[in-house]
């Protein structure tokens, strides 16, 4: 997929039969991320950080697969100059996969056909405050990346590209290899992920704008705060009426570096917005105005009297399905979030 400012996202996907009691083993790889998953749910995100020319693959082994039918899929994505200065790519949006023994002729790219799909319902974006380097910004229309699933009139063979790996005799006599895609084995394990909903919600208030007032006492005493500390720490849902406003700050009570997960059913047109910040800026004794705030940051283990400003957003529309799961394709940092609400007729 060419592109200069966006960013593509693709669907690969292919249906295999497992085998008993044989786990399936696979080497993987992707320009520049994928995000594995099997019948739907996520089992990996990679390939590990690497040049072109010197670029990795991860191997992995899943076991305990029943027996019939199955669906691997990759989501496969280029942030290109969007995205993360550390994120290095061709830009081509290579997906490679090699499996073994039973499973080498219907999963292995190159062997069997996979199929793929533009997903068209993302925007990932960056709007970066070139003194605090935040301001990065992912819209997911209607569905989230992971669970977008493309029409079937979408879904087109995915083409198949071998170039052949060569000396260029024009960089030196010794042979070295033109640039290009060379593939190594990893020398580092996964990240561990873990999910977790730490920290405690501290206030909320009826408004959507980031700069429509400063956290105060009479928002840390809302009854809501209870009902969404319930939501956090024990999963109880937590309803917003038709056309409302609501923002609460979030206090993860320790830096956190993590990707999101938000789970909504309904809310046809909502906007949810999430941001993450490492403090927040104000001071309840400060006569600045709210465009100046960003002076006064303080004790970041206070929040009364301070709003966010400088965070890193993500903006989610809801497209009114059940249990429709958002979350981004890199991950964010930070100690307090703020998730804030505007309904539409739902």
């Amino acid at each position: 997929v060419a592109h200069g400012d966006y960013t593509p996202f693709v669907r690969f996907r292919a249906d295999f039969s497992a085998v008993p009691g044989t786990p399936l083993r696979f080497d993987v790889s992707a320009d520049a991320r994928f995000v594995l998953l099997i019948d739907g749910k996520e089992i990996a995100r990679g390939p590990h950080k690497g040049v072109v020319n010197h670029w990795y693959y991860e191997s992995y082994a899943v076991k305990g697969l029943t027996a019939g039918e199955h669906r691997l899929e990759a989501v496969v994505f280029d942030p290109g100059r969007k995205g993360a200065l550390s994120i290095l790519s061709s830009g081509k949006n290579g997906f490679i996969l090699k499996a073994g023994g039973a499973y080498d002729a219907q999963l292995t790219t190159g062997k069997t056909v996979w199929r793929a799909a533009e997903i068209r319902t993302i925007h990932y974006g960056q709007k970066t405050d070139p003194d605090t380097m935040t301001g990065a910004e992912t819209i997911s229309t209607g569905t989230g990346f992971l669970d977008a699933v493309p029409v079937a009139e979408a879904w087109t063979d995915a083409a198949i590209v071998r170039p052949a790996i060569r000396y260029d005799e024009s960089r030196s006599e010794y042979g070295f290899y033109a640039d290009g895609w060379t593939l190594f084995p990893t020398e580092r394990p996964d990240p561990i992920a873990v999910r977790r909903t730490c920290g405690s919600v501290r206030a909320v208030t009826d408004a959507f704008d980031k700069t429509n007032g400063l956290y105060a006492a009479e928002d840390a005493a809302d009854a809501r705060v209870a009902a969404l500390q319930r939501l956090l720490g024990e999963g109880e849902s937590f309803a917003v009426p038709s056309h409302a406003q609501m923002r609460f700050i979030w206090d993860l009570e320790d830096y956190a570096c993590a990707y999101p997960e938000l789970v909504v059913s309904g809310g046809k047109g909502a906007q949810i917005r999430w941001s993450w910040a490492e403090s927040l800026y104000g001071d309840e004794s400060s006569d600045l105005p709210i465009e100046k705030l960003y002076l006064s940051k303080g004790n970041r283990n206070e929040f009364l009297g301070k709003c966010v400003l400088r965070s890193m957003d993500d903006r989610f529309v809801c497209d009114g399905r059940t249990l429709a799961k958002f979350t981004t394709p890199w991950w964010r940092s930070g100690r307090w979030v703020e998730i804030a609400v505007e309904t539409a007729d739902e």
